[in-house]
């Protein structure tokens, strides 16, 4: 019988689990059940992607639309 093997690469749950957070639940039943696993989170390039590639979030001022200076991450 040939071992099973799932590819964990979820995106986030936005508001509820980071997509690293999403993964580690995958692998988690899927070692639980005896499967072999591979993990690779993804992100869609929205909020998250930083986190997915290693990276932190950072702010800094911005023009605004109406030209007022705005704080953005």
């Amino acid at each position: 019988m040939r071992m099973r093997r799932v590819l964990a690469a979820p995106d986030k749950f936005r508001g509820t689990a980071t997509a690293a957070e999403v993964a580690d639940a995958i692998v988690a039943a899927a070692a639980a059940a005896g499967w072999a696993y591979d993990v690779a989170p993804v992100a869609d390039g929205g909020e998250g992607t930083l986190e997915v590639l290693g990276g932190a979030p950072r702010q800094t001022l911005v023009m605004g639309p109406l030209g007022e200076a705005v704080e953005a991450e």
